[in-house]
C-alpha cells in the first residue's frame, strides 16, 4: 500500500461528522463511519470478533496465546469545528501533502492506522502471538461512558492486559528549546483534573465610584498571584526524574518544566452586564491539572485557603483524580522502546506524565501497564491545531503510523 492510498482512506473517515455531544447517544454519523471502515477493512471485520457498545466498539483478534492480551485504543469522536478553516473541517481534503479536517490528528489517524495495519497483516494470513483487542469509544471528547462500559465488560470476564496503548505523547523535536533531537515521549500516567469556580462578591454600585472592593479587581489580583499555578507547589515524580535523566544523558542538557507540578488555565469569566455598573458578583472558571499529591478536593481546599485573603469563594465544580502511573521499567515499556527504535531509529524514548485526559484511565483495573503515545512525529504547528482550526496530518507521517502498528503487532 502507498501513502496516497492511506490518505484517501483516512480522508473518508474524516468526512464522517462524528461529533460527540453531552446527553446524546452516538448519532448516525458514527454508524456511517463504521460502514466506511467496513468497506476499508473487510478482512478485519470478517476475522475479528466485533462487539458494539452503543456506538463504542471492541474487536478481538484471536492470537496463538490468550494469557497476556494487548489492547490498542483510539476514539472515534471529535470536537466541533468552527469557522475560519482553509479546508472544510469535514471535507476530508488531501492537499499539499496533508489530510485536512477535524479528527485527522485527534484521533482518527490512529484509528485508521491500527485497522489498516491489521488489514495488511490478515491479508498475509498472519496470526498474532497474543490476543489483540482494538477498542474505540464514541464519547472520549466529552468524558463519556463508552470506555468505562467496555472496561467493566472486560473486568467482569477476568481479562487482564499485559499492555494497553492509547493516545498521549508523540514523537517531537521541540521537547527542549533549540534542540533538534527526536524524542518519543510516552505517557506513563495522567494528571488529575479539576474545574473550579472562583467567585467574588460586593454590594455593587455605580462605576463612577471606584473601590478596591470591586469583585473584578479582587479576582484580577488573585489571578495575578495564582498565575499558572506554580505557587501550588513544585513536585518531582520518579517518572519526571527519569525523563530528565534520559534527556540529559543524550543531550547534556536538562529540560525545562520537567516537574509534575500544578498547571492552571483560565477558561470562563463573567462580571457585570452593564459597562457602567460594578457587579454584585463576578466569577472566573479555572481548569487545573495536578499530580497525585493532590485530589480534586484537596486542591480546591488549597486554592480556597489562598483565595480567602482576597475575599474569594472557591467551589469545586467537577474533577477526577490522577491516574495510577505505569512503570517505565516494565517489560511492556521496554517493548514499546524496541518498536520505536525499529520504526524511528534516531528517536530517544522518554517517559512522562500526561497533562490531558484519555480514555485509558478507565482501564486501570484491567492492566498495570497502560501507556499513552501517538507513535508519529508531530510538529509544533500541528499540535496547536488539535481542537483548533486547520487540524491536519502529513501523508508521509500517516504511512509511518501504519508501519508502527504493523511492526508492533508483528513483534508481540
Amino acid at each position: 500500500m502507498d501513502s496516497e492510498y492511506y490518505a484517501d482512506g483516512l480522508a473518508r473517515m474524516v468526512r464522517c461528522m462524528t461529533i460527540s455531544e453531552k446527553g446524546k447517544i452516538a448519532g448516525s454519523a458514527f454508524y456511517e463511519m463504521k460502514a466506511v471502515m467496513m468497506s476499508l477493512f473487510p478482512s478485519v471485520f470478517s476475522t475479528l470478533e466485533y462487539l458494539d457498545f452503543s456506538g463504542s466498539m471492541m474487536l478481538k483478534w484471536k492470537g496463538r496465546d490468550s494469557s497476556s492480551p494487548v489492547m490498542l485504543m483510539a476514539h472515534q469522536d471529535v470536537v466541533e469545528a468552527g469557522d475560519g478553516w482553509s479546508h472544510a473541517p469535514f471535507g476530508g481534503e488531501v492537499a499539499d501533502g496533508r489530510v485536512w479536517g477535524r479528527g485527522s490528528l485527534d484521533t482518527k489517524c490512529s484509528l485508521y492506522a491500527i485497522f489498516q495495519a491489521a488489514e495488511e497483516l490478515i491479508s498475509k494470513n498472519f496470526v498474532p502471538a497474543r490476543d489483540v483487542y482494538i477498542t474505540s469509544s464514541c464519547d472520549e471528547e466529552i468524558g463519556g461512558t463508552g470506555a468505562h462500559t467496555i472496561a467493566d465488560y472486560l473486568k467482569e470476564r477476568g481479562i487482564r492486559f499485559s499492555l494497553i496503548l492509547d493516545e498521549g505523547g508523540c514523537l517531537k523535536r521541540n521537547l527542549i528549546p533549540d534542540c533538534n533531537s527526536l524524542f518519543a515521549a510516552i505517557g506513563c500516567g495522567e494528571k488529575g483534573s479539576a474545574t473550579l469556580r472562583l467567585t467574588a462578591r460586593s454590594i455593587g454600585g455605580h462605576a463612577a465610584n471606584a473601590s478596591s472592593d470591586n469583585p473584578v479587581l479582587r479576582l484580577a489580583k488573585f489571578i495575578s498571584y495564582l498565575d499558572t499555578g506554580s505557587v501550588l507547589g513544585s513536585f518531582r515524580s520518579p517518572t519526571a526524574e527519569e525523563m530528565q535523566r534520559r534527556i540529559a544523558a543524550f543531550t547534556g542538557r536538562s529540560p525545562e518544566n520537567a516537574d509534575d507540578g500544578v498547571s492552571v488555565s483560565y477558561t470562563m469569566v463573567h462580571g457585570s452586564d452593564s459597562p457602567s455598573k460594578v457587579p454584585e458578583e463576578a466569577y472566573v472558571i479555572i481548569n487545573a491539572r495536578f499530580p497525585d499529591v493532590y485530589t480534586p478536593e484537596t486542591l480546591c481546599a488549597k486554592i480556597a485557603s489562598l483565595a480567602s485573603d482576597y475575599g474569594i469563594e472557591v467551589v469545586l465544580e467537577s474533577g477526577r483524580k490522577a491516574s495510577p502511573v505505569s512503570s517505565y521499567e516494565s517489560e511492556s515499556f521496554k517493548f514499546l522502546e524496541r518498536i520505536v527504535a525499529k520504526v524511528y531509529p534516531e528517536a530517544i524514548t522518554v517517559p512522562f506524565i500526561l497533562g490531558g485526559g484519555t480514555d485509558s484511565r478507565n482501564y486501570s483495573e484491567v492492566s498495570d501497564d497502560i501507556y499513552r503515545f501517538l507513535p508519529m512525529i508531530v510538529d509544533p504547528d500541528q499540535q496547536r491545531r488539535v481542537h483548533g482550526i486547520d487540524e491536519n496530518i502529513t501523508v508521509e507521517r500517516l504511512g509511518e503510523l501504519v508501519s508502527f502498528f504493523r511492526t508492533l503487532i508483528s513483534e508481540l
